[in-house]
């Protein structure tokens, strides 16, 4: 049977969903971590990652079309129209073969000329280019497998979605750990990235029918219109996404080219810990374009401004804990984790980037509430903006200050944009006040981790850890510090009176089990 609108999870529901699955993922990528480093060494470990960034770009040929499929298929889904999105779902699919296509042969040429640009050592060569091919041919899969993923976002089942994405995260930590115990090296990397690629496409396309049998890979309507509509819809998120791709993979090619290739492991740990940390933000972003678009379509534009201010305060309150965190003990936190090689370079650097961390919040939430609303052209010139600041400045300051020029290169632009343009741009297009959206997406949460921070400064100064576990069990041992905080100034006071109607709720429904019992 079709799912309905009444059984459809809601924000909460998804968001803890896309939250579990991102938390488990992060565990595992966490332990998994230095366990690789070790076993490829900082040079091979460094031109896994470099090789990666490389291939990554070929993603830009995405050109936004999986979003565009989740947009559209949640209106058409909440209008009962079906043969509009079998139509959707077919232009996609045929697109994205002609853009895979291109996408594998791009990398083939790339492989090639991989040692006349980079310092890759002679015995890996051979090896880079192998990473190059497997890796653009699995960006061709993935463009495939993301038409259907973007069906199941349409239909905001992100509950089945993250289920999907912590079985597939425990089967890679497995055949990872195999492999590098078994000596295989990069290659197997490679290999069992693109074959579990390819099985996760697989089952998004079973689900996609479990979950919506009235959608067709066969439609009589011409596919044109629906093409178009992707394109035109996924052109402009193309742009926001190269810009973001830039951002995230211009800094390792920049250290790859002008650094040795081992300096790329030591930028790469940081930038890795706070790529994870925005992740959580963006969790919740993935759930609010459709939720938006629903939104717009059922009640207006205002409604979508009320979604993006609630979504933006609890993405937050989560985010700003982990950026203090990583400002005041960043450095103990690497050398625990990585060992004590690797503190005193990439902890600076996890310090300075945290700021991308404590912004992440309003920043994912904005971009994917405007998505859902079609209103997000007005951001890519602020957002290639801020790429083409970053590249300048990272190749301005490598040369001088090392890994740190390339950080700053990277948090300069990205304040520029946050709080200057961004707020602008809201209250242009959703009507919300720089000020309210300020107070919600960063004061409020600001606010709220101030006695955390307080409380963690203070550990970190008279009770610093030896080991790892130590580590956790003090951050979590500070923790309530937040949750009590959130409660008490973070919360405007409808919603506060709502959580405590739902805790109440909640504690009555316990102490009648237990007289029951």
């Amino acid at each position: 049977m079709t799912e309905t609108r009444t059984t459809r999870p809601g924000l909460l529901r998804n968001s803890l969903a896309n939250w579990t699955a991102y938390l488990l993922g992060a565990v595992a990528n966490f332990f998994l971590s230095p366990f690789v480093v070790h076993h490829l060494g900082n040079t091979g470990y460094g031109v896994w990652v470099l090789m990666g960034s490389i291939v990554g770009y070929l993603g830009l040929l995405d050109l936004g079309v999986r979003s565009a499929v989740a947009r559209f298929v949640a209106a058409h889904h909440a209008s009962d129209d079906h043969d509009a999105t079998s139509g959707t779902v077919v232009g996609a699919l045929r697109l994205f073969v002609g853009l895979g296509t291109l996408a594998f042969a791009a990398g083939c040429v790339l492989a090639l000329m991989v040692d006349r640009f980079f310092d890759v050592p002679p015995e890996l060569v051979s090896v880079a280019r192998t990473v190059i091919v497997m890796g653009s041919a699995t960006i061709g899969i993935s463009f495939i497998a993301g038409v259907f993923g973007g069906v199941i976002a349409g239909l905001q089942r992100f509950d089945i979605d993250s289920g999907l994405e912590v079985a597939f995260t425990a089967i890679r930590v497995l055949l990872v750990v195999l492999a590098l115990r078994a000596g295989l090296g990069l290659l197997a990397l490679v290999i069992i990235q693109f074959a579990l690629t390819l099985l996760r496409g697989i089952a998004a396309f079973g689900i996609c029918r479990r979950l919506y049998p009235e959608f067709s890979l066969r439609t009589d309507r011409p596919v044109g219109p629906a093409v178009r509509a992707l394109l035109s819809f996924g052109l402009v998120t193309s742009v926001l996404h190269i810009s973001t791709q830039v951002i995230l993979y211009t800094d390792v090619v920049v250290i790859g080219a002008l650094l040795p290739v081992a300096m790329v492991t030591f930028y790469t740990i940081a930038a890795n810990l706070a790529e994870h940390a925005r992740q959580l933000a963006g969790t919740v972003a993935r759930v609010v374009t459709p939720r938006a678009s629903a939104a717009q379509a059922q009640q207006g534009m205002a409604s979508a401004g009320e979604v993006l201010l609630e979504a933006a305060r609890w993405t937050s309150f989560v985010t700003v804990p982990v950026a203090v965190t990583f400002m005041l003990r960043g450095e103990r936190f690497i050398t625990l984790w990585m060992g004590p090689d690797y503190g005193p370079v990439s902890g600076p650097l996890i310090v300075l980037l945290a700021v991308t961390v404590w912004l992440s919040g309003g920043h994912m939430v904005s971009v994917s509430a405007l998505m859902g609303v079609n209103k997000h052209y007005g951001l890519t010139f602020a957002f290639v903006s801020e790429a083409i600041l970053n590249l300048g400045l990272s190749l301005a300051l490598i040369e001088p200050l090392g890994l740190m020029g390339v950080a700053i290169g990277t948090v300069i632009p990205s304040l520029a944009v946050n709080l200057g343009y961004l707020p602008w741009y809201l209250k242009r297009t959703l009507g919300i006040q720089p000020r309210v959206f300020a107070l919600n997406a960063w004061v409020r949460p600001t606010l709220a981790a101030a006695p955390f921070a307080l409380a963690t400064y203070f550990v970190e100064q008279t009770w610093a850890p030896e080991t790892l576990a130590g580590f956790f069990l003090q951050v979590l041992a500070l923790l309530p510090l937040v949750a009590a905080a959130v409660y008490l100034v973070g919360l405007p006071s409808p919603e506060r009176a709502r959580v405590s109607t739902m805790m109440q709720a909640a504690f009555t429904g316990l102490r009648r089990r237990e007289v029951g019992s």
